[in-house]
């Protein structure tokens, strides 16, 4: 049974820094399969300023 992945995970590759989908499994550029997860940008808060 696959683990599911939550959509807003996004892989980064250690190796060129390419983000992509965890379903993919390696880096799309480089072929690396060493990655960090994060949260991708599209969901981040953006700060709110102080007045």
């Amino acid at each position: 049974m696959a683990a599911e992945t939550d959509p807003g995970v996004v892989f980064v590759c250690r190796g060129c820094e390419t983000e992509y989908p965890p379903a993919l499994g390696e880096c799309p550029e480089c072929g690396d399969w060493a990655f960090t997860a994060a949260l991708s940008p599209a969901l981040l808060p953006v700060p709110r300023r102080a007045s």
